[in-house]
């Protein structure tokens, strides 16, 4: 068969070459061959071949039109091409060409109409407008595939579904910006390349009245000044109006104000309540103008924020159409208000001799303070001391603004001495510095001066000198100190005390007695102790006095050795090894009795001291110690001092070791030793055994060897050295006949010890010998042969056989060794020796051989028996035995029946011609000289014929369809008399001949994947059946066009090839070819078209536009007097825009703006929707440059982001003038100053943020304003920094006091300001040397929130100038609000501790003002600061940190979270079942026991008429705890359903709140189970959101019901995931049905997407199938577990029948054995009488392999099994027992499948000839032939190798193959 493609309209003989062959093994004219097309082909009219050439081409110029060929063609044409010869009578063949016509894309899609279409502008996204359809007239897919774009006029607004052509609603319409739109549609085939049609769609957008109306602008801000009661009422007055816009052409819009949503704020931004700001604004409803409504108090009203909606009361539909817009009213200040002190008079109390600038201190608790309720200029105010004794004091702030606390200073402390002046009375004034009023109040204050102690106690004398005895008892007197105050009263009294050292005494704090303060006073550990005594008056004020005392020693300490001995000595020696010393130490005092030593033996066990003696504290050994009796010695030696009163001891070892000397030799426990042994004994038989002993007492000198040192035969033994064991040596041939003659043996054996030197004796060992039996049996007659019929009976006897054994005790037994007897057939074919094992029997004491059992000389001809005699008295190793050799030849009787040799199964194919030879059959008959003939049974009814000589040939046509197998019997008979006969029964399976097509499961395919589909993801698997069956049916699958991105394998599964990209491709259409695979005919094939869809996935982030391309960045101005609402236009270089190339919600974007710099987010914000930037809230002052990150997120899942930079720089302007910080009344400069050395630094801040133009301060002297201008002359003023300098010396002549002042002054634009210092007085002082220094001490804090005016406490940085002046000042820690530091006061240039006072109230609820530290810097602010080098080199420490914390106060009431609060209960809920926690519904700021709320009853529990019959055996089924559970005090009853209302109160200290809580009981067939991918605490946490967003999103009323834990299948719970429990109520507050409400909210995708994403949810199903899928669940795993057992049991089984058959097949294949053929002559007999068979006729077709063995490689070849295919059956053998058939006698045959006609033989497969060559060599390896040698295509090479002496392997051309690996098919 031949296949080939052509396109469509091509031609074939100018385009393509098709050439048809044929051949003719005729010669001449009947060679000659003439090509033709049969008439019976389809389109044959339409084709032409050359009759000569075979050559094949179109008929025609036009072509083949693929649109036009049949419907039954399917693309494919098949011709029949019919080749004849042109002999006489021609001889015709004809073959198959399949033509398969390619279509081509030559047809334009085209549309039937233009269309026009209306739509409604509220629209909803995804509404359908119209379907577009175009044809396209193409053949085939893709050509005909027809997809739809839209090329323009709308595609933001409008889409078209690109496989069905549907343009539907894509973006929000709006009619009054575009009212119609014009579509572009143009329609693709898939074709390549692809044609295009295009259509128009025109579409009018009609307008709704759906424009919520804007103010424009949105926020606006308005100033009015506060009214003046002396100026009259404002009611009426109209502030500003706030104008609406609506583009639609019938709105009706209405204005009102939101009051709940407007906020108020007193002068101090302290929220107001709403009721204010009604009673101070209205607004007219129709044209939105805003008045006031009464008089305007700033001081209550600073600022007010109104939120005002407008409302088109005409809008579409009834729909609410609001829009809101904010007014902020501004209310200035006018001077109505007067500066007031805190009380009219105050008493204040100071230290005599106090300092100038001391801080006096108010007697009340009260602190001093001013206050003026006006702002800006008009609340300024200075404060300074009036009237008399105006010289004594001063006020500080001396300036202030709004409010200050105030401190009073020293201002001349000359005057405050306690013994002159008791009291002093000053007035003091507070009066307005800005206005033209100057208001002011005065007060009066009287100050009392407190005395103070200023003398130090003198002690006498001013040191001390004693002693105290060591171990003093506690309590011991050692002496008295004595000391005296000048001061009178508390001061004047002393009271004592010792520092340094003395934890070991202690002094009377009132006498001054000193004693011991316990009684461990120890010389030994210290003897001296140093120390002060020290005098304390009743003020504070210490002096001290020198201690020293001295301990003296008793004897109190024991003499200690350094250590214990040891030494060593020999016995019998005098002197130790190494000498012994004594040494010992006493920790008394030296060179005293008390520490003096003398030595002395105390024991010696366990010998006598009277051994040793101690000379000078040497130890000696006076007499020698024997080892044997004492080898260790242990002394304990004495040391004693010399002690007065009593004397101490200390004691030590002294370890005596005694070392053994060789003195003593080893001995023999007998002087003469005998023994025997076997004359046959072998080396290292045991012979005896002797014994030395040593009485030395260690080793080496008691450890004894052994040798043999002389005496007759000592080279026949051996002694071992260690146990004195000898044995027989080395080559010793005993013989007890020679060496007993001589007398025996006579050893002389040493023993020596191992000392130094060594000892030894000696001793003789007498050896006598054993006779044994050695002679071997012998056999009379070694060989002999014997004849027997095959039919002897029983017990006859075979052969006699006679043996001799010469010695005395011999007994001799006969056996007969089977294992090394041997069997062979008539043909010297060795027959397994097992088979005939019983056969005979051999008498084990007469040697008689008889018959035992039936003998059959077909199984085996000739039995060669080995028989073995043996003496069994034998006592030498190997064993004395005899062999001999009897041959037994069986006689032959004619038994045996012929036996059919060949397969008893055929495989025949359909296609088969009658009279075909199908196989060859061969008989064996195991008797002589038998010859067989075949028939078959029921000849004229058998499909099968046979000849005579078993040639099997087809008689009738069989169709496989109707009969796939057929059964036939071959009968095979012998010439015996009487004639025997056996039968065959042969199973023909026909085989299938390749005649259908493959037929796809599905006529046609659409599938989708997604585009970020990985590499070899499945898209489908197509299927496809064929009739036929094994290869012609298997099926398999490519590509029938050319598919890049996508594979197919062999089994139809299609898989992505590489990445997919659904922006350049969305969708694929391809064929797909199912072919059926025959192993030689042509292959049949179908095909099926394939479309695939691309599904969009969010695989392009968005990419902004009108961006920096190199800096990825945007950047605008603005300037900072914009007010709120406002939008940022200068954007550069452009507005923020993005795009995204996804589609649908994935092309959806977002925009969000986040600050990069803290504390500046709320600046501006962003419209999400279209990234527009507009001012938050107020920017004035806030002039700087801003970074944020603009992020555009799109709404793919997950979401894909681009983030680009936005700097926004609020440009300055000069709104502030310079202000002077710090206090410049008092400056002074050492009289020694240098020039140039600082006087001053001035500080001035401008509040401005621009620092280089309008907030940059400048310094300058102010001439005008200072009196004198030569004291200029004296300084130098920097004006950036303003440090003054010194520019010229002081000298003592110099005038004392200088008046300057400065002004400070800004650079702004256009305009500058400026601010001038009153006069200031620099004095001329004599120097300042001393910084302050905290000396890093830290404070702690702790104040209640809510409270103002509260003193903290003070910190003190310590000056150790005598005329100082600190300034202090306080910063925030990094990180915290820097405006944190104005919430305190701290007092500032003093020499007193500074006082911190908290001047405006806390909220612990900030977070910022919860827990800060402060922290506070001491400067030396002494005029004259710095003129000399400091008099300590230490660096002072000038920083404390002060750690604020804020305790909180019961000040806010639990609210709950909304008024009504719903939640549900299932009606089977049991008693205990909690229902709600009310904790979760209550929000309270304040912590700790402040939180803690009450619950109770506000009004009892009510339920509803549904609720009622129910429940109305249930008295109370709720109750309340006061922690807010509510829960079920008794059980449901399961049919209850309706709801419970309660109004439940929580209480605190600081309020309360109450709630209605309607409670549901609803059954669960009305619950459904929400699974989230979040944790329950996170569920509890947005649980009311989720209900919110389900409620406003359906319309329906979702309540919750309960929370758990989420299980998985197998029981396990996920803690990543939670279960919500909820129902739902319908417009009727009925609960839905769970299936409903499941089916209702599957459709509601919009909200479930929503819960997707945004609150992680997972799955949706109904509370009872959740609860049916785990008792199914249950059955499951129940059911599937019976399953798995059925399953593991039918497993075993099959596995056991599996390896059985393995087994039984493996020892079949192993005893194929028989060669197809004989390669060589056969061997002459090897075993006596064995004839060489010539009488059967089926060896004849030897020679005819012999001349056939050079073509082993041609399809002619004998030596194909496909032509000799023959069951072949292993050679018996000792591993193969159950291979042999009893009875048989093997001959070699041959059966030819397929006769001598080799036109109908398959071609030969390599395999066959491997396994024919294989076969045939192990054969004659088995039979010792000459091996094989070829040069032939599948010759053997090499040689064959035995693998455990069962199979062997061959090299067959570099394969390694096995007899024992084949197959069975394959033999």
């Amino acid at each position: 068969m031949y296949l080939f493609c052509v396109e469509r309209n091509k031609h074939l003989l100018s385009d393509t070459t098709v050439q048809l062959q044929a051949t003719d093994k005729d010669d001449g004219a009947n060679k000659e061959i003439g090509f033709s097309i049969a008439p019976s082909s389809e389109l044959a009219d339409n084709f032409t071949i050359n009759n000569t050439t075979g050559r094949l081409g179109l008929r025609g110029s036009s072509g083949l039109d693929y649109e036009s060929l049949p419907n039954t063609t399917i693309g494919v044409v098949h011709l029949v091409i019919v080749a004849c010869d042109r002999g006489q009578l021609p001889m015709c063949s004809n073959v198959s060409l399949l033509v398969t016509v390619a279509d081509q894309n030559d047809n334009t899609p085209s549309f039937s109409q233009m269309y026009h279409r209306n739509i409604s502008e509220d629209a909803l996204e995804g509404a359908s407008l119209v379907t577009v359809s175009a044809t396209d007239g193409d053949g085939k897919a893709p050509n005909n595939n027809v997809f739809y774009v839209m090329a323009g006029g709308g595609n933001d607004k409008f889409k078209v579904d690109s496989s069905s052509g549907l343009i539907s609603r894509a973006g929000k319409l709006d009619s009054d910006t575009i009212p119609f739109y014009n579509l572009t549609i143009n329609a693709i085939d898939g074709g390549s390349p692809a044609l295009t049609a295009t259509t128009y769609v025109t579409v009018n957008v009609i307008d709704v009245n759906d424009v919520i109306p804007t103010f424009e602008p949105d926020s606006l801000i308005v100033r009015v000044n506060e009214s003046n009661g002396m100026r009259g009422s404002d009611s009426g007055r109209a502030l500003t109006s706030l104008w609406a816009k609506d583009s639609d052409v019938n709105s009706a819009l209405l204005y009102d104000v939101v009051w709940d949503e407007s906020l108020g704020f007193g002068p101090n931004q302290e929220p107001l309540d709403v009721a204010e700001l009604q009673v101070a604004f209205k607004v007219q409803n129709n044209v939105a103008k805003i008045q006031v409504n009464s008089t305007l108090d700033r001081e209550r009203i600073s600022r007010a924020i109104l939120v005002v909606n407008v409302t088109d009361t005409n809008a579409a539909n009834s729909s609410i159409q609001t829009g809101t817009g904010t007014l902020t009213i501004n209310v200035l200040d006018v001077n109505d208000h007067t500066p007031k002190f805190n009380k009219r008079t105050y008493t204040a109390e100071i230290q005599e001799n106090s300092v100038k600038d001391s801080v006096l201190t108010l007697v009340s608790s009260d602190q001093m303070s001013v206050t003026d309720l006006d702002t800006d200029q008009n609340c300024v105010f200075n404060i300074s001391v009036v009237g008399p004794n105006n010289g004594y004091f001063k006020a500080e702030p001396a300036t202030a603004r709004s409010f200050a606390l105030v401190q009073l200073r020293v201002l001349n402390g000359s005057v405050l001495d306690y013994e002159k002046m008791q009291s002093i009375t000053f007035n003091l004034q507070a009066m307005e510095t800005d206005t033209g009023d100057h208001f002011s109040d005065t007060v009066s204050v009287t100050v009392n001066i407190i005395d103070v102690n200023d003398n130090d106690p003198v002690f006498t004398p001013a040191s001390y000198n004693t002693s105290v005895t060591e171990n003093s008892q506690r309590g011991t007197n050692i002496t008295t100190i004595h000391a005296v105050d000048q001061d009178s009263g508390s001061f004047g009294n002393i009271t004592y005390s010792l520092e340094g050292d003395a934890d070991r005494f202690f002094i009377d704090p009132v006498t001054g007695e000193l004693r011991t303060a316990d009684s461990s006073t120890d010389r030994e550990s210290k003897d001296i102790y140093l120390m002060t005594a020290v005098a304390t008056d009743g003020g504070g004020r210490r002096s001290g006095a020198t201690l020293k005392i001295t301990v003296t020693d008793v004897n109190d300490e024991k003499p200690r050795f350094l250590s214990n001995y040891s030494t060593r000595v020999l016995e019998n020696s005098l002197v130790l090894s190494p000498p012994v010393v004594l040494q010992a130490e006493d920790d008394d005092e030296p060179n005293t009795v008390n520490s003096r030593l003398t030595y002395h033996l105390v024991r010696c066990p366990p010998i006598s001291c009277a051994n040793f003696s101690l000379v000078s504290g040497q130890l000696h050994i006076t007499s020698e110690v024997d080892f044997e009796q004492v080898r260790k010695v242990q002394l304990i030696v004495e040391a004693r001092d010399q002690g007065a009163s009593h004397q101490l001891t200390g004691t030590a070892t002294v370890a005596i070791e005694v070392e053994d000397v060789n003195d003593v030799d080893p001995r023999f426990t007998q002087t003469v030793y005998r023994a025997s042994v076997t004359e046959n004994s072998d080396e290292g038989t045991y012979v005896t055994e002797v014994l030395a002993l040593d009485g030395d007492g260690s080793r080496p000198n008691n450890v004894t060897f052994y040798v043999l040192d002389s005496g007759r035969g000592s080279d026949k033994f051996r002694i071992n050295s260690t146990t004195g064991v000898i044995t027989v040596g080395p080559g010793a041939n005993l013989d007890r006949e020679r060496d007993n003659a001589n007398g025996g043996f006579s050893l002389a054996v040493l023993a020596s010890d191992r000392g130094d030197p060594p000892r030894s004796s000696s001793a003789t060992v007498a050896v006598s010998l054993l006779d044994v039996n050695d002679e071997l049996p012998v056999f009379s007659e070694a060989r002999k042969e014997v004849k027997i019929y095959e039919n002897a009976s029983v017990s006859d006897e075979v052969a006699l056989l006679h043996a001799y054994d010469n010695d005395t005790d011999s007994d001799l037994q006969f056996i007969w060794l089977l294992e090394d007897s041997q069997a062979a057939t008539d043909r010297d074919v060795s027959v397994n020796i097992t088979l005939i094992q019983n056969w005979f029997e051999v008498n084990p004491t007469t040697g008689r051989v008889s018959v035992k059992s039936k003998l059959d000389r077909e199984t085996a001809e000739v039995i060669v028996l080995k028989v073995l005699v043996n003496d069994t008295h034998g006592v030498k190793q190997l064993p004395q035995t005899a062999l001999a050799t009897l041959t037994v030849t069986l006689l032959d009787r004619n038994d045996n029946a012929p036996e059919i040799r060949g397969s008893k199964s055929l495989r025949v194919s359909e296609s088969l011609a009658v009279g075909t030879e199908v196989a060859s059959l061969t008989a064996r008959d195991a008797d002589r000289d038998q010859s067989v003939t075949f028939t078959v049974l029921n000849e004229t009814e058998a499909y099968f014929d046979i000849d005579s000589d078993g040639k099997v040939s087809l008689r009738h046509q069989i169709d496989r369809e109707v009969t796939p197998k057929v059964n036939f019997t071959v009968i095979a008979t012998d010439t015996g008399l009487p004639p025997l006969s056996s039968n065959l029964t042969i199973e023909v399976t026909v085989l299938d001949a390749n005649d259908n097509d493959p037929r796809f499961v599905n006529e046609s395919y659409v599938f989708y994947v997604a585009e970020d589909a990985d590499n070899e993801t499945v898209v489908t698997i197509v299927r496809a059946t064929d009739a036929d069956i094994g290869p012609n049916a298997k099926v398999t699958f490519d590509f029938a066009d050319n598919v890049l991105d996508f594979v197919i394998n062999s089994t139809g599964a299609i898989t992505v090839k590489r990445k997919l990209d659904r922006e350049s491709i969305p969708s694929y259409t391809f064929g797909v070819a199912a072919l059926d695979n025959p192993i030689t005919d042509v292959k049949r094939r179908a095909i099926q078209q394939i479309t695939v869809i691309i599904n969009d996935v969010n695989d392009n982030p968005p990419l902004f536009t009108n961006i920096d391309p190199l800096t990825d960045s945007y950047t605008a101005q603005i300037d900072e007097t914009k007010t709120e609402g406002e939008k940022v236009l200068n954007m550069n270089p452009g507005p923020v825009q993005a795009s995204d190339k996804d589609e649908g919600q994935n092309a959806v974007l977002s925009f969000y703006m986040a600050s990069q710099d803290t504390g500046s987010h709320y600046y501006f914000t962003m419209d999400e929707s279209t990234g527009e930037v507009f001012v938050n809230t107020s920017i004035r002052g806030k002039a700087d440059t801003y970074n944020h990150t603009v992020t555009v997120v799109d709404h793919g899942q997950p979401s894909l982001t681009a983030s680009a930079s936005l700097t926004i720089e609020i440009k300055d302007e000069n709104t502030h003038k310079p202000y002077f910080v710090g206090n410049y009344s008092d400056l002074r400069v050492p009289e020694c100053a240098k020039i140039g050395d600082s006087v001053w630094t001035f500080v001035a801040h401008d509040d401005d943020r621009d620092k280089e133009t309008n907030g940059k301060v400048r310094y300058f002297f102010d001439n005008a304003s200072t009196s004198d201008s030569a004291d200029l002359t004296f300084f130098n003023l920097d004006p950036d920094s303003g440090e003054l300098k010194t520019a010229k010396l002081f000298g003592t002549k110099t005038k004392r006091q200088f008046q300057i002042s400065i002004r400070a002054q800004d650079l702004g634009i256009p305009t500058s300001s400026s601010t001038t210092l009153p006069r200031i007085t620099i004095s001329v002082d004599d120097g300042n040397n001393e910084q302050p220094n905290f000396n890093g001490t830290d404070y702690s804090f702790h104040v209640p929130e809510e409270k103002a005016t509260v003193s903290l406490g003070t910190v003190y940085a310590e000056d150790l100038d005598s005329y100082k002046r600190t300034c202090y000042s306080l910063s925030v820690q990094p990180g915290r609000p820097k405006e944190l530091a104005d919430y305190f006061n701290i007092s500032t240039n003093t020499d007193q501790p500074a006082e911190l006072i908290l001047t405006r109230s806390l909220d612990r609820e900030n977070a910022s003002q919860a827990s800060f530290v402060l922290w506070v810097t001491a400067a030396d602010c002494t005029p004259d600061k710095g003129s000399c080098a400091p008099s300590n080199d230490k660096a002072p420490d000038p920083n404390a940190e002060i750690r604020i914390t804020v305790t909180d106060i019961n000040d806010n009431p639990p609210v709950f979270v909304r008024p009504e609060i719903t939640v549900g209960v299932t009606s089977t809920a049991k008693t205990g079942h909690v229902i709600v926690n009310l904790q979760e519904y209550v929000t309270d700021p304040d912590i700790g026991a402040n939180r803690r709320h009450d619950f109770s009853v506000a009004k009892d529990l009510e339920m509803d008429t549904d609720l009622k019959p129910s429940l109305r055996t249930i008295e109370r089924p709720l109750g309340l705890s006061a922690n807010g559970s509510v829960t079920t005090i008794a059980d449901l009853p399961g049919d209850a359903e309706g709801f419970f209302t309660w109004v439940i109160m929580a209480n605190d200290s600081a309020g309360n709140d109450t709630v209605t809580l309607k409670i549901y009981v609803v059954g669960e067939d009305k619950l459904i189970r929400i699974t989230f991918s979040k944790s329950l605490e996170e569920l509890r946490k947005t649980q009311n959101a989720i209900m919110g967003d389900l409620t406003n999103g359906t319309g329906l009323q979702f309540i919750a019901d309960d929370r758990l834990p989420f299980e998985d299948d197998k029981g396990i719970v996920n803690p990543g995931k939670s279960v919500l429990i909820v129902h739902a109520l319908n417009e009727k507050k009925r609960a839905m049905d769970a299936n409903a409400l499941r089916d209702f909210l599957d459709h509601a995708i919009e909200v479930t997407t929503y819960l997707k994403t945004q609150q992680k949810l997972d799955n949706i199903e109904t509370y009872k199938a959740a609860a049916t899928k785990a008792d199914e669940k249950t059955k499951t795993e129940y059911i599937l577990g019976a399953v798995i057992c059925v399953l593991v049991v039918a497993f075993l089984i099959t596995l056991y029948m599996m390896f059985n058959n393995i087994r039984r097949f493996k020892r079949k294949l192993k005893a194929a054995t028989i060669e197809t053929y004989p390669m060589s002559k056969p061997i002459k007999e090897t075993f006596p009488g064995l004839r060489t068979p010539t009488s059967n006729p089926i060896f004849g077709k030897e020679d005819e392999l012999n001349n056939d063995r050079a073509s082993v490689d041609s399809e002619d070849s004998l030596d194909s099994l496909d032509v000799n295919r023959v069951e072949h059956t292993a050679p018996y053998s000792n591993a193969n027992p159950d291979n042999n058939n009893d009875g048989e006698d093997e001959e070699e045959v041959t059966m030819d499948l397929y006769g001598e006609d080799t036109e109908s033989v398959p071609p030969l497969r390599m395999d066959q000839v491997y396994l024919q060559q294989a076969l045939a060599e192990h054969e004659r390896s088995r039979n010792h032939l000459p091996q094989l040698q070829s040069n032939g295509t599948g010759s053997l090479h090499g040689s064959t190798t035995k693998q455990n002496g069962v199979g062997k392997r061959y090299t067959l051309h570099g394969h390694d193959a096995s007899l024992d690996d084949c197959e069975s098919t394959d033999i």
